[in-house]
């Protein structure tokens, strides 16, 4: 939180939309990054109720990578797993990339 700085009611709204785990739980590195973006967004005047869309698109997101990764991660050997967890960076990569364009793209002049 104070590295962060975050306010306790704005640490509260993101625990609250599901942007954070609840204070009972441990902070991480993870948690920290979305803290800092969440103050950002928080200095443009943005509540923490409006970026609950974040954490539902990544959870479709999550849901599509496992739909494709699925049928190798139920695989117990210790191939299959290893190649589960390949294909789910390079998912997590793609996801990252398209969004950026998509983004980028409706940020041109006139789109």
């Amino acid at each position: 939180q104070r590295r962060a700085e975050l306010s306790d009611e704005q640490l509260a709204g993101l625990e609250e939309f599901g942007l954070l785990p609840s204070k009972n739980e441990h902070y991480d590195e993870n948690d920290l990054l979305i803290a800092k973006a969440a103050k950002g967004f928080f200095d443009h005047g943005v509540e923490p109720r409006h970026l609950r869309m974040f954490r539902q698109v990544v959870d479709r997101e999550l849901g599509f990578i496992d739909q494709i990764v699925g049928p190798v991660a139920l695989r117990r050997d210790p191939e299959g797993q290893r190649e589960a967890e390949r294909s789910k960076r390079d998912l997590v990569a793609l996801s990252r990339r398209m969004h950026d364009g998509i983004l980028r793209t409706g940020l041109r002049p006139g789109a």
